[in-house]
């Protein structure tokens, strides 16, 4: 009747535990169809004309790259008519923005789009899936305790402060042992928490490891007696390596797949035979095997996967039926394939199973500045930190 439309979208998942970046590289009008997801949280920004739109300024949106240009343009166009009256220099300084930003959308003039979502749930479509987009970088990141409250979550400062350690030893001694750094390697330290899924209260157990010829670890394993929900994680012990760590693994047997694997959380993972890459910090860190990592990566990305929803085109689905065919072929061993597991971190590891091993090669390498900055290795300070600077 009178066309109005309406694009919102309200967020019905849980706020993930990390938040997520994207940074796209808008070179062509491939790049302006791609669709997007915007939640209310999320800020957007145009770096080259320094353009942003602060979170909580607007509803949470479904659309692409040209429609958000096009709802910022016509957003920042309707008060102009009163501006040039009133305020003729914001008027200008206003224009000249909203010129810059028709020109990027009318494919005039590249730009980079930064979203950056402290809940993890904003989205824009990787093109290439289930491949790596060379026009879009994904970075996930742990949330400040600033960013925790205004979410309405509990910092994990304020956790840390209570004595939430428990054993059948005394609560005190235990805490005071943990504050002088004595690992306890024969015992299980067990931390009170509830269950992601149903909110049940339980307990999180955790117990170091050390793994031979590799290095110590802590295991954290979850599992709720109420819905049965079950989950682990692995954080890395002791001291950062000084150089990355590469393993190379070429699967063609069942002992392959049975292998163990240490994933942590700055570790990608690569199939060249899917032309598959999973980036560090998505799965965040899994103490499995080659068979269970894969499994999950398989699970995660069919949640995920654009291509299989009610937006997708019969050609996408096609592609995306095919790929996850080829990738249950390689799980279940129909064909032989290679897995790589990159952490810059080198706190990875995959099992040797024989001596010399002739299908798992590990090889390492220098960390480049890009990669120490992201893991903000390049702001640690180990040898002036107790003086002033």
């Amino acid at each position: 009747h009178c066309h109005w439309s309406n694009n919102e979208v309200q967020q019905a998942s849980e706020i993930q535990t990390r938040g997520c970046k994207i940074k796209l590289r808008i070179t062509n009008k491939d790049d302006m169809n791609r669709s997007l997801v915007k939640m209310d949280a999320a800020l957007l920004r145009i770096e080259e004309i320094d353009f942003e739109i602060p979170p909580n300024t607007q509803p949470g949106l479904f659309t692409t790259v040209e429609g958000i240009l096009t709802r910022a343009i016509e957003g920042l166009g309707q008060e102009q008519p009163l501006r040039r009256i009133q305020a003729p220099e914001l008027h200008e300084a206003i224009q000249k923005i909203i010129e810059n930003l028709m020109r990027i959308r009318d494919g005039e003039q590249e730009a980079t789009l930064v979203l950056d979502d402290i809940t993890g749930n904003s989205f824009i479509q990787n093109l290439h899936t289930p491949h790596s987009d060379p026009n879009m970088q994904v970075l996930h990141y742990n949330r400040t305790d600033e960013q925790n409250e205004k979410l309405g979550l509990q910092p994990e400062a304020h956790a840390i402060q209570q004595p939430t350690v428990l054993l059948e030893h005394d609560a005190e001694v235990l805490q005071q042992r943990l504050a002088n750094q004595e690992i306890i390697h024969e015992e299980i330290i067990c931390i009170p928490n509830t269950c992601p899924s149903c909110s049940t209260p339980g307990v999180v157990k955790m117990h170091p490891i050390f793994i031979p010829h590799f290095k110590e670890i802590i295991i954290m394993a979850f599992a709720c007696t109420k819905c049965g929900m079950k989950s682990n994680e692995v954080k890395a012990g002791g001291s950062v390596s000084e150089t990355g760590r590469k393993h190379i693994l070429r699967v063609e047997t069942i002992e392959d797949l049975n292998r163990d694997v240490l994933k942590s959380e700055t570790a990608s993972v690569l199939v060249p035979e899917l032309d598959l890459e999973v980036i560090s910090g998505t799965l965040g860190g899994r103490f499995t095997t080659v068979e269970g990592l894969l499994t999950q990566v398989c699970e995660e990305l069919e949640n995920v996967s654009l291509y299989c929803g009610d937006s997708s085109s019969a050609e996408d689905k096609q592609k995306s039926n095919a790929f996850f065919d080829k990738f249950k072929r390689l799980v279940e061993l129909k064909e032989p394939f290679t897995m790589i597991l990159d952490d810059p971190m080198g706190n990875s590891y995959v099992q040797n199973i024989r001596e010399p091993d002739p299908s798992l090669e590990v090889a390492e390498y220098e960390r480049t500045h890009e990669q120490n900055e992201e893991l903000g290795l390049t702001l640690i300070n180990t040898e002036t930190y107790t003086k002033e600077s």
